[in-house]
């Protein structure tokens, strides 16, 4: 029976994977601020200013950062997290419907094989399935891609001679032990990985990363109100920054600077103004 991975999880996973990364852009931000006033603060050459006023502006400074970076993170939450979705979601509808390729038989024994995995060796476009085929009665292994094409494994080369090296996996007392071994020039070389040591790290990182959501979320992962609201903000500063320029390119426009420079009427040379006119216009009419 073949085994297929499922790429798409719970909803909370991706909150979670999304609002960690914002906790730990947080926390990054407050450790550079942090090491800037430790290291350079004395270097610091301000005119007029107090250490006590360089200290506040530093803080402001840190303050504006991490109030960016949280509304940021906030702005584009929805669509990342959707966006991950949605690539899982194909993932797994590539593998669901992805048929093996027919009529695959032993090159040893001509019995039928068997399919015994599907999977991805990478998941960026363009999406490629490869299978895994197993004789039942030899046990000989086949590898190949969707449309039936054998995958093409390329060997290891020895970093001595370029020769063909035989590589090896065992595993022994949660002991896991890479091989290789080249027949030419002699060639060996062995790594070795604690498996019980690397489960355990896990697991640590696991739950020092539920830690971080745990004291952090509610002060760095702003809520939709909050999150509202900062993109109220943005769209009054970038109304404003708009209102500005717009001003400034009416400024440095001389018809503008012509027309700032007209004389403004009261309502009373208004009026004697346009008595002058009419009266004139009279004296010329009667002229024609």
């Amino acid at each position: 029976m073949t085994t297929i991975y499922q790429y798409l999880k719970e909803k909370s996973y991706y909150d979670d994977r999304y609002d960690l990364w914002t906790v730990e852009r947080c926390l990054r931000s407050i450790e550079r601020w942090r090491k800037l006033r430790e290291e350079r603060f004395s270097e610091m050459k301000v005119e007029n200013m107090t250490d006590e006023e360089k200290a506040r502006a530093l803080s402001l400074a840190a303050f504006q950062e991490l109030y960016f970076i949280k509304g940021d993170q906030y702005k584009d939450r929805t669509s990342t997290i959707n966006k991950w979705m949605e690539k899982d979601r194909k993932l797994d509808d590539k593998l669901e419907n992805t048929k093996e390729p027919a009529g695959i038989y032993c090159p040893i024994c001509s019995t039928k094989m068997n399919s015994i995995l599907k999977q991805f060796l990478g998941t960026e476009d363009p999406l490629r399935i490869l299978f895994m085929f197993e004789c039942p009665s030899c046990e000989k292994r086949e590898s190949l891609w969707e449309d039936g094409k054998p995958w093409i494994y390329e060997r290891e080369r020895c970093p001595k001679c370029n020769k063909e090296v035989k590589v090896g996996y065992s595993e022994k007392r949660n002991i896991a032990t890479w091989t290789k071994h080249c027949s030419s020039c002699g060639f060996k070389e062995a790594e070795k990985e604690d498996l019980k040591q690397r489960e355990a790290e896990r697991k640590e990182q696991q739950k020092r990363e539920q830690d971080l959501l745990i004291k952090h979320r509610a002060e760095f992962c702003l809520s939709d109100k909050e999150g509202e609201e900062y993109l109220e903000g943005i769209r009054r500063l970038e109304s404003l920054t708009e209102l500005l320029n717009e001003m400034e390119k009416k400024t440095s426009d001389p018809v503008y600077k012509e027309a700032a420079k007209l004389k403004k009427l009261s309502v009373v040379e208004l009026e004697k103004l346009i008595h002058e006119i009419t009266e004139k216009e009279k004296i010329h009419q009667a002229d024609i």
